[in-house]
């Protein structure tokens, strides 16, 4: 598997596919978990010779799932007229009424129309690709958008890659995270920094490889813990290993709106919102290990310039904003 760090593409409308196949997740998933996965490989060069890579993101969620006899109606334009219309994603001619795959008891309980997923696959052949879906009733669906781009031969350097973070790399972390997404993701973030990464499927087990780090001479620099384990396990762990003498820094991982438990306060923690994001982890790790050599990393300033706030008045519009969630159609308004 090779992959492409920087490619050329239509930004805005693979977001628009991606915040599409997000909110279906989000939608159609009461329990469990919603992955987001990314992944490149080197293909056909295109006719001028420039090289091009075949990128795919995978939505997969655990709601509902699909029947299988259902996967036709998924990407299916459905207009409500007289003639019942439909348009199929292959064609660019209308002929039919909106349509989910599940039926009218679905669209009921859930919303939408399934009009998102009909666009998504057109866009997603416009850029040489598909939007294809496995699922299993009951358990969940992976929605996989692929499409070609032209790659860039000469990318910008990595500011967070072990040649640029030598104080980090080497160091030796244990994560303790219950949910095995999260330790997976968290591997790959702090072993693109160069660390040495333990974590752990027994949560059972994270004291017992810590002090045994500690009897091999090799003990952890860093510990990251889920502030919300099962019977607050992270309480319980950090407190035993500060009772022990194991003073290596904290960060306690928590949640966006929920409350951090004061026991957890009370032990020195930093703490990192969840979703991880690659540089927040980054900025966390560089408060307790400063290095004066490391560069400090800045966001990019936007490469064009701000929306003029008078194009309103320049340019008078009448905007139509078809929307079936108030939230969104709010926001839309909010943004114009």
């Amino acid at each position: 598997m090779w992959n492409a760090s920087q490619v050329y593409g239509d930004l805005t409308r693979l977001r628009q596919i991606i915040v599409n196949l997000l909110s279906n997740a989000v939608k159609f998933t009461s329990n469990g978990e919603i992955t987001v996965t990314a992944s490149s490989t080197l293909t056909v060069p295109a006719e001028d010779g420039a090289p091009q890579a075949r990128c795919r993101i995978s939505v997969r969620d655990s709601g509902i799932g699909i029947a299988k006899e259902n996967f036709g109606k998924l990407f299916r334009f459905v207009l409500p007229s007289p003639a019942h219309c439909e348009l199929d994603a292959d064609s660019h001619n209308y002929s039919s009424v909106y349509s989910q795959a599940e039926g009218a008891e679905t669209s009921r309980n859930f919303g939408g129309t399934g009009l998102g997923l009909a666009i998504s696959r057109k866009l997603s052949r416009l850029m040489n690709g598909d939007l294809t879906v496995e699922s299993v009733l009951g358990e969940g669906s992976t929605f996989t958008v692929d499409w070609i781009a032209r790659t860039i031969t000469s990318p910008s350097p990595d500011p967070y890659s072990p040649s640029n973070c030598r104080d980090l790399a080497g160091r030796r972390c244990l994560v303790v995270d219950s949910n095995e997404t999260s330790r997976k993701v968290l591997r790959q973030l702090l072993e693109s920094f160069g660390l040495d990464v333990t974590a752990p499927a027994e949560l059972g087990s994270a004291y017992e490889l810590s002090m045994k780090a500690v009897e091999d001479g090799k003990a952890f620099d860093v510990f990251i813990v889920d502030a919300f384990l099962p019977s607050f396990g992270a309480h319980t762990l950090v407190r035993r290993l500060r009772g022990r003498g194991l003073t290596a820094p904290t960060i306690a991982l928590t949640r966006m709106g929920s409350p951090i438990y004061e026991e957890i306060r009370q032990l020195d923690c930093k703490f990192l919102i969840k979703p991880i994001k690659r540089n927040r982890l980054h900025h966390t790790l560089r408060t307790i290990f400063p290095s004066n050599e490391t560069p400090r990393v800045s966001s990019p300033g936007p490469s064009n310039p701000a929306f003029p706030t008078n194009l309103s008045a320049r340019i008078p519009l009448a905007i139509l904003c078809a929307e079936d969630n108030p939230i969104k159609s709010v926001s839309r308004f909010l943004h114009l």
